[in-house]
């Protein structure tokens, strides 16, 4: 558990936007799948089920993109501290700020992930599109 707080204090403010946009995913991704498995058992409502898969897709995306964004911010600010640093310095400052900004993309990657997997497994479970065979009419 240390870990996990050590990680979301050096992230900052980004792992917020990241825990945001997870508890967004864990609201629609299960929601996502169950309509889809009753949707493939009826075969009906493919619209419905295509849009919400579409749906748990991009929220189980916005995790990770929050993490990259989180990771573009902190290394502009280790950047903008490098130029103000001793050369001597620079090298540890730099390892150590990149080593800070990457919890982001460590935290969005993973907990992104996991909502990932059963987004994807909602879409492949859309029902097909009717296929209407009229040859013989």
């Amino acid at each position: 558990m240390s870990d996990l707080l050590m990680m979301f204090r050096e992230g900052g403010w980004p792992m917020f936007a990241i825990v945001g946009f997870d508890l967004c995913a864990l609201a629609v991704v299960p929601i996502t799948l169950g309509f889809t498995l009753v949707a493939r058992s009826r075969n009906k409502w493919r619209g419905g089920a295509l849009a919400l898969s579409i749906v748990a897709l991009l929220a189980a995306l916005s995790p990770i993109c929050a993490g990259i964004g989180g990771y573009m911010l902190g290394m502009s600010r280790v950047e903008a501290v490098l130029e103000l640093v001793d050369p001597e310095k620079r090298d540890a400052i730099e390892k150590a700020g990149s080593e800070e900004a990457g919890q982001n993309l460590n935290f969005g990657f993973g907990t992104g992930c996991c909502c990932l997997i059963p987004a994807l497994i909602a879409l492949m479970l859309v029902p097909a599109k009717p296929v209407v065979y009229d040859d013989f009419a």
